[in-house]
């Protein structure tokens, strides 16, 4: 017992020393600008905007404090589409007021089709914490609703992407890194996989999975998408990251230049790369804005400490084996 003690003291210890080696500044902010400041900023396409203020008033309306707004920007050759906005309200919510997710259907006009198909998934689904999602991209002309669920300490995403004409499946399952890397460099190509890596290395991935869409049959997985480990802020990768995007959008460069004003002040969570229903290479970024989130972290310094973090766990898997 005692020596088990002794253990963990060091382990501790070890940790404090690494961290405070390294000095990761984890300075934080809350962002108390609104969603709609920033896409003003760049658009102001009315549909967007009407959607952002419904869902303000449905997350006032039942004090939906743990929800958020998820903007996100889509670059592919021809076109900068930032009209896409995704709002994620926690299941215990809705499990606490039925009320509620009938009035989200309503509101973002879900088709009875849909609602079925998705309320009957959830109830067959086990879970141990969850999300419902509703989105729209006016670009695409479609809105969206998600049901986002850990099982297993895995997560899970099933979508409904809906059209005028056409509602498509989508499924997003999370895959090893290895895998990972390798389809995604099958699909994008080489060029385009190494200056990605080059900006968000393995070292900044929480996890990563990939999407499924019934729309395009060409791929099994038409896009990657990257969990980074932190919300680093996007001003952070400036020269990089506007370089990679300019190498993908080949319009007036000045639109890529606005679009970097408009947001640099606020935090990445998701990336995803992959192609179109037209074969086109698409960039997604996804950024958040009302939550405690990290404003800036060394990114070298985090990957030595990744580095120095294996290293202990290599330690204490030896140490095991040897006790054993």
């Amino acid at each position: 017992m005692i020596y088990t003690i002794i253990i963990i003291i060091l382990i501790l210890f070890f940790i404090f020393l690494v961290f405070k080696r390294n000095n990761i500044d984890y300075e934080k902010f809350m962002n108390y600008i609104p969603v709609i400041k920033t896409y003003k900023c760049f658009s102001k396409n009315i549909e967007v905007i009407d959607f952002i203020n419904d869902m303000n008033k449905i997350f006032d309306k039942y004090k939906i404090e743990n929800g958020e707004i998820e903007l996100s920007t889509k670059f592919t050759e021809d076109l900068i589409n930032p009209n896409r906005i995704v709002a994620f309200i926690p299941y215990d919510n809705i499990l606490k007021n039925s009320e509620l997710k009938e009035k989200c259907y309503e509101i973002n006009d879900i088709p009875d089709e849909v609602k079925e198909n998705l309320d009957k998934t959830i109830k067959d689904i086990n879970f141990s914490k969850a999300q419902l999602l509703f989105g729209i991209d006016v670009d695409e002309g479609s809105r969206r609703v998600y049901f986002n669920y850990i099982d297993k300490n895995k997560i899970h995403l099933i979508a409904y992407n809906i059209e005028e004409k056409i509602i498509a499946k989508k499924f997003y399952k999370q895959l090893k890194k290895h895998d990972f890397k390798r389809k995604m460099n099958d699909l994008i190509g080489s060029e385009l996989y190494n200056k990605l890596l080059n900006i968000f290395p393995e070292s900044m991935w929480k996890l990563v999975g990939v999407k499924e869409d019934s729309r395009i049959e060409e791929y099994k997985y038409s896009s990657f998408y990257i969990n980074l480990n932190f919300e680093y802020k996007l001003e952070q990768f400036s020269d990089t990251l506007l370089s990679f995007i300019k190498s993908i959008y080949k319009g007036d460069e000045k639109n890529i230049m606005k679009w970097y004003e408009c947001y640099k002040n606020n935090n990445i969570t998701w990336l995803s790369i992959g192609k179109n229903t037209e074969g086109q290479i698409q960039f997604t970024i996804y950024l958040v804005y009302n939550r405690n989130i990290r404003d800036y972290i060394d990114t070298k310094k985090l990957t030595k400490l990744n580095e120095q973090m294996k290293l202990l766990g290599n330690i204490l898997k030896s140490k095991t084996s040897f006790d054993n």
